[in-house]
């Protein structure tokens, strides 16, 4: 399964390289993992699908998995079970360019820092947390200091 992962994410990275349209990164890996392995497309799909969730979502029982203490049936059980507990979210926003080329780097030197201190988790979703960090710090932040303005309703 693992080799699954890697192997998608090299052919994505490739054509991230190679400047393919947005539209059309990932297509056909399900297709060269089936051919590989002597599977419909569809059902290389899916089992890429599980893969990919056990690595990213779920690496408890990817660990259980590897060390042979769960069966692969098991752990994609696992998977189509709460697949619904680890859905993501995709946020966009507009920025002006300067600021949104100023938030990109920002996020890009921390998944920097993070990585060269160790942190196991892949760059996508290391700034996809400094991102929600930073954005709820913020909010946070702006709540604490409204309520602090706003006069207390019992007098005290």
């Amino acid at each position: 399964m693992a080799e699954s992962v890697r192997f998608a994410q090299s052919q994505v990275e490739q054509h991230l390289a190679a400047d393919v349209h947005p539209d059309k990164i990932g297509r056909g890996i399900a297709d060269q993992l089936g051919l590989a392995r002597h599977l419909s497309g569809f059902e290389a799909a899916r089992r890429l699908g599980v893969a990919r969730a056990l690595w990213f979502d779920l690496p408890e029982t990817f660990r259980l998995l590897t060390a042979g203490q769960i069966t692969e049936y098991v752990a994609s059980l696992v998977v189509s079970e709460t697949r619904h507990l680890d859905a993501r979210t995709r946020g966009e926003g507009y920025l002006p360019a300067e600021q949104g080329v100023a938030c990109l780097k920002s996020l890009r030197d921390q998944t920097d820092a993070l990585k060269a201190a160790g942190d196991p988790r892949c760059r996508d979703q290391i700034m996809a947390d400094t991102l929600v960090e930073r954005r709820a710090a913020d909010r946070d932040g702006v709540e604490y200091a409204a309520r602090r303005q706003q006069p207390n309703p019992g007098g005290a």
